[in-house]
């Protein structure tokens, strides 16, 4: 397992505020086009697909941590990525509370290691985390109590899955291929990255 020696206290540095400021950004753009795939997905694969491709809404707070590697990191990366969807999302001020949520979520992951792993298998608990709480979110406002019971596991499974897969191994393979072109330098990722090549 990737581990990194625990910080003292928990003050970000300006170079983190920075990159998490411009990471969230890109990737809450990123979110207000994922709309249209999810739409696709819905339409082409029905809600079994949806409830996969649901998972990419969930990277904003794994993405973070991965790369700041604090506590916190990863509610305050899905909250603000939440925050710059939010003029354009369909789904109005809700989104923050999705954000709240799903990074709540993911914090629980990186929580359950104390905040020291950052192993693929611990981004996809972290994803599949963040999905499950999403939905748990959403359950009451969409009536997911009215679909059968088969169909509400079967839909919480492919959330999880999507968030494992589609936050958590793609937040893996996109900060190891930042790393390895030397722009996270300055990072516990990036640092990780220089000791194993």
């Amino acid at each position: 397992m990737v581990t990194q020696q625990p910080r003292r206290g928990n003050i970000w540095t300006t170079r983190e505020i920075v990159v998490t400021a411009a990471v969230c950004v890109v990737i809450g753009v990123l979110w207000i086009f994922w709309g249209q795939v999810y739409a696709l997905a819905e339409a082409t694969t029905g809600p079994l697909g949806a409830a996969f491709a649901n998972g990419f809404w969930m990277i904003g707070g794994v993405i973070i941590a991965y790369i700041v590697r604090r506590p916190g990191a990863a509610l305050t990366g899905e909250l603000l990525a939440a925050l710059v969807s939010l003029p354009f999302s369909p789904w109005g001020w809700t989104v923050l509370i999705s954000g709240l949520v799903q990074g709540l979520g993911a914090e629980v992951g990186f929580a359950a290691f104390r905040w020291r792993h950052y192993s693929w298998p611990v981004l996809m608990l972290a994803g599949a985390l963040a999905a499950l709480g999403g939905w748990l979110q959403e359950y009451v406002p969409y009536q997911y109590g009215a679909l059968t019971v088969w169909m509400q596991v079967a839909t919480v499974a492919f959330r999880m899955l999507g968030g494992a897969v589609l936050a958590g191994l793609l937040t893996k393979a996109i900060v190891d291929a930042l790393a390895a072109t030397g722009v996270l330098h300055a990072f516990p990722a990036g640092r990780q990255r220089s000791e194993e090549v």
